[in-house]
């Protein structure tokens, strides 16, 4: 994804391309508990844009293709009992349209980022800010 980076000192703009980087939103909302239940290597992860970007360590994790897989699947978790079936996902094959429909993350990413207002760019924007946890009962569907 591509990012501007305005720094009015400068009176500069710098256009950079994060790999994974329109998933963050979507992943802010995760609730701390899911992250350690599901995927505890994460849940340590800068709350802020700025501690990402100058962190190797995590500058690398989100460019990760195990940082895409966790945001996939945790939102896949979360938006099944939406669909209101009662089996387990792990029944149905990846090429089932509910299975793929489930692992769309991008449109979810979409969803979620009109419904909590988050937008990549707006978290670029305010590169220092920290963002809040959120309780496990306000991510639901």
């Amino acid at each position: 994804m591509k990012l501007q980076f305005i720094n009015p000192q400068q009176n500069t703009i710098t256009v950079v391309k994060l790999k994974n980087f329109e998933f963050l939103p979507l992943f802010y909302l995760f609730p701390k508990e899911l992250l350690q239940e599901k995927c505890p290597d994460l849940v340590d992860m800068p709350r802020s844009i700025h501690s990402i970007l100058t962190q190797e360590e995590w500058f690398t994790t989100l460019a990760s293709d195990y940082f895409l897989q966790a945001v996939c699947d945790i939102t896949a978790f979360f938006v099944w009992p939406a669909f209101g079936i009662t089996t387990f996902m792990e029944c149905f094959s990846g090429y089932d349209p509910m299975w793929r429909l489930a692992h769309a993350t991008q449109l979810w990413e979409d969803a979620f980022e009109k419904m909590s207002g988050i937008t990549p760019q707006g978290l670029a924007n305010n590169l220092k800010a920290e963002q809040e946890w959120i309780e496990h009962d306000e991510f639901k569907i």
